[in-house]
């Protein structure tokens, strides 16, 4: 259907939605979706409500922001510098079509896809009226005289912007300037993230069970009576993931690495499906979550709880002592998570040498783990290539009310890198089985680096007294080592 949507788009170029729309005898949804699977493609062009095939003399690209702040357009892998006059009206992550002028600057000749419809807005009396204010203050907002006279000075709203229309929607007003957290749910409303659900997604969630049932236990590994356990945060409430360790002949460690089965419960094209593949992630902002799956999901039946039944995928590998993985399998499974250990806790025990309260009869799995995750760590330094980059992130407590209480450094410890090492095993063994089995899939990789600022990098270590030659094989982990 797509390609004969763009064949007759190429044959009656500048024709209409409406035209399409008698031409295909489909649905508005559908005609939408491959509408906008072409012109991101590169294929067509809208302007007004008319369609056409995407000139030659344009180009596409996405907007990005600099650190300092400048906009950019990101076109083929390279920022593409934007004409004065073609910076208003244009934001973080538009994608716009483009010509270049004498300057090589861009001049924006339309905004093809805005993913950020919505906005919030500030309500601010400015020279004595009531004005509007967006989150990026290089736009113009415009409400009818109707709504404004509803709204106050303060107010935090949510405005719907069709780029192609230009009109403006009032959406709702969702709290004030003083409020606790307005901010975080500001900026999380202003990058697509918020906790607001329809009546229909809230009829799907009604459906999804509280607890594990023995039909669904039916074929599946049952690992109920294994004591693994997880380790988060002291703040985490969504536990995905669950481990345990044993020693075997050979002085082989296998490890378990459980994984809470979503897909069980979250099925294909459903709501939930739908505007978790919108999300793609939750959001962590200070101290709120915005979910991408509900929190009666996320914080319950599909998160491993301590002392209860939860569905998983388990992944089985055995590691030698070189840290190559010897055998490995992956199965449907239930367990129950005996505790949920916390790693401020496990780093206690493992480098303080000083038993925690409540780990009583853990400190072997803990042992093994840590061994494994060494293991493990040895194959990706010493065999890969990988590179050991000191790192620590900003920690911080909250009062009851929100507010910060602390602010710290958490050092990359030996506990985030038992689980780090370890579901780096987990996702290259999956990876591995995909490939062995020929089915494509989602490979998370890095790109290559950029060898000119290396060899700059160089150029100034040398400078400095080293002696480094210059990389010539950007391929090569184990030279850029």
């Amino acid at each position: 259907m797509k390609n004969q949507v763009l064949d007759e788009i190429k044959k009656n170029n500048k024709i209409t939605y409406k035209a399409l729309l008698n031409k295909f005898n489909i649905g508005h949804q559908e005609l939408d979706k491959i509408l906008l699977e072409l012109k991101l493609d590169g294929m067509i062009l809208q302007v007004s409500n008319r369609y056409q095939a995407f000139p030659n003399d344009l180009y596409l690209g996405s907007i990005v922001v600099s650190n300092s702040g400048k906009k950019y357009i990101m076109c083929d892998k390279q920022k593409v510098s934007i004409a004065s006059n073609f910076l208003y009206g244009i934001i973080l992550n538009d994608v716009v079509s483009f010509k270049l002028n004498e300057n090589n600057e861009a001049e924006i000749y339309t905004i093809v896809h805005r993913p950020l419809g919505k906005m919030t807005c500030e309500v601010k009396i400015v020279d004595g009226k009531k004005t509007i204010i967006p989150f990026h203050s290089n736009m113009s907002i415009k409400l009818s005289s109707g709504i404004l006279d509803r709204l106050y000075d303060g107010d935090i709203i949510v405005v719907n912007i069709d780029p192609e229309d230009k009109e403006t929607t009032y959406i709702k007003t969702i709290g004030r300037r003083d409020d606790p957290l307005i901010d975080d749910v500001t900026i999380a409303l202003n990058y697509g993230f918020d906790n607001s659900y329809d009546d229909e997604y809230m009829k799907e969630i009604d459906k999804i069970p509280t607890y594990v049932s023995n039909e669904e236990c039916q074929n599946r590994y049952d690992y109920r009576d294994q004591a693994c356990f997880t380790i988060d945060g002291k703040y985490t409430k969504d536990m995905d993931d669950g481990v345990y360790a044993e020693l075997l002949d050979n002085n082989i460690i296998r490890v378990y690495i459980h994984i809470a089965d979503v897909s069980h419960y979250i099925k294909e094209n459903s709501k939930i499906f739908e505007r978790a593949c919108e999300k793609t992630t939750s959001l962590y902002l200070n101290n709120s979550v915005f979910h991408m799956l509900h929190h009666i999901i996320s914080n319950g039946i599909c998160s491993l709880n301590e002392n209860c039944d939860r569905l998983t995928k388990t992944t089985i590998i055995d590691i030698d002592k070189d840290g190559n993985i010897v055998n490995y399998d992956i199965q449907k499974s239930v367990i129950n998570s005996k505790k949920k250990m916390i790693y401020d806790d496990v780093d206690e025990i493992i480098v303080g040498g000083n038993m925690v309260a409540g780990y009583q009869g853990f400190e072997k799995t803990l042992y093994l783990l840590y061994d494994a995750a060494l293991r493990l760590e040895k194959r990706y330094v010493f065999k890969n290539g990988m590179i050991n980059f000191a790192s620590s992130e900003l920690s911080i407590d909250y009062n009851e009310d929100g507010t910060i209480s602390k602010v710290g450094h958490e050092e990359n410890s030996v506990s985030r890198k038992i689980i780090e090492n370890i579901m780096i095993a987990n996702n290259e063994t999956i990876a591995n089985w995909f490939l062995a089995m020929d089915m494509p899939t989602v490979y998370r990789i890095h790109e290559l680096p950029n060898a000119y600022k290396i060899n700059s990098v160089i150029d100034m270590l040398n400078k400095g007294g080293y002696k480094i030659k210059p990389i010539r094989d950007i391929d090569d982990p184990k030279a850029l080592q």
